[in-house]
């Protein structure tokens, strides 16, 4: 079969409909000594044997979370008679028995096909899911780092309510230290807030009494 898409989907359609640890058949279109890389962070195998013990337990773990495969697009590289580059995208919904939604994957995949005792097999595969902190035009998350800092600087500011006791002077509208329980860096420069509006808040207080 010289049709890589359709192996491709067939290979899905066996990892999806497994219903059994004792006849998988996904050994079928695998070579011997596969590597396997999956969207998990234990799924690092290096042969067939290392993806069936891990498989059947998945399969098992499943349950009767129903997997369907939509969105399959791949383009394909003949990289020499005996070995095929195949790559793409495809989404992974699970369904529970009454047909709602368990979770949905989109995923990226890589697969060397290679020819193998007159038919083809899976040389290679790498299957991921794309880091959805990562924003578009960036070449890693850092817009996620950013966010995180920001949270972190809102949290330590929030902390110094609980030992760092100020006034504000009406006359010069300064900031004046009256007690603090230990040095501390917030990251604020003396007198540097905006205080007109808490000034407005005391003369509307000042002129109802």
């Amino acid at each position: 079969m010289d049709d890589f898409k359709k192996l491709t989907e067939q290979l899905l359609k066996i990892y999806i409909n497994a219903g059994s640890v004792n006849n998988l058949g996904i050994e079928n279109y695998f070579d011997e000594n596969i590597s396997l890389i999956g969207t998990g962070k234990h799924e690092l195998f290096t042969n067939l044997h290392e993806f069936l013990e891990s498989f059947k337990f998945d399969v098992k773990r499943r349950g009767k979370i129903r997997l369907e495969v939509r969105n399959l697009h791949q383009e394909e590289e003949r990289l020499d008679d005996d070995h095929v580059l195949a790559h793409g995208t495809v989404d992974f919904t699970g369904l529970f028995k009454d047909g709602s939604i368990c979770f949905k994957m989109e995923t990226r995949f890589t697969i060397i096909y290679k020819w193998t005792n007159g038919k083809w097999m899976v040389q290679h595969l790498h299957h991921s899911t794309p880091d959805l902190e990562q924003m578009d035009g960036e070449e890693f998350p850092l817009a996620l780092g950013e966010q995180v800092k920001k949270t972190r600087q809102a949290l330590h500011a929030l902390g110094t309510a609980y030992y760092h006791i100020s006034r504000l002077n009406l006359k010069t509208k300064k900031i004046e230290l009256v007690k603090r329980s230990r040095e501390m860096d917030m990251g604020i420069k003396e007198n540097t807030v905006d205080w007109d509006p808490q000034f407005k808040i005391i003369e509307d207080i000042s002129c109802k009494n």
